[in-house]
């Protein structure tokens, strides 16, 4: 589902919910979903049980918060265990609504193929009729190398609402004064 959806989707994505793969501690997912997540490079914002308090069995890292880049208008995810229990989990949400989203736009490079971005570029215009002069060849550069990043990995824009001023948590009273 996930392979689906980072390769069908042109915007970003947020994938929430009870997945049921608890890992070896309280505050980590299995080791399988763990290489899934690595495989497709998205990032997990639940970082502490969603499921405790039960005689039996250990605190579970069982509920996931996933999007497709950092922090796709999710930022502060709370699991609040205090809440009431609908079910036999914690209450999870985000603190990021009243925040306006910003756009970043950047390439995945961490799954480039880099012996097939290689083969593309030399087998390019750049090495087969490169431009006579230093202009020319600067944009005959950003055009090829530029074409072939567009194809082994496409610009993907994330909107992410801009984070809590936290200045104050460092600065003393003195200082947030005189600022």
């Amino acid at each position: 589902m996930l392979a689906a959806m980072t390769t069908s989707a042109t915007d970003s994505f947020l994938l929430c919910g009870d997945v049921n793969c608890p890992g070896d501690d309280s505050t980590s997912v299995s080791a399988e979903l763990d290489d899934v997540f690595d495989m497709f490079d998205p990032r997990q914002h639940v970082r502490q049980p969603t499921r405790t308090g039960h005689s039996r069995d250990p605190d579970h890292l069982l509920d996931v918060v996933v999007t497709d880049c950092d922090s796709v208008g999710v930022v502060d995810v709370v699991v609040d265990a205090a809440r009431g229990h609908v079910s036999d989990h914690s209450f999870v949400s985000d603190g990021s609504a009243a925040r306006p989203l910003t756009a970043h736009t950047s390439r995945p490079l961490k799954h480039v193929d880099v012996t097939d971005f290689d083969h593309r570029l030399t087998a390019s215009e750049l090495f087969t009729s490169p431009a006579p002069t230093t202009d020319e060849l600067a944009a005959q550069m950003e055009h090829v190398v530029v074409g072939i990043l567009d194809d082994v990995a496409p610009l993907k824009t994330c909107r992410q609402r801009r984070l809590k001023a936290t200045t104050g948590k460092w600065l003393s009273s003195d200082a947030i004064d005189a600022k």
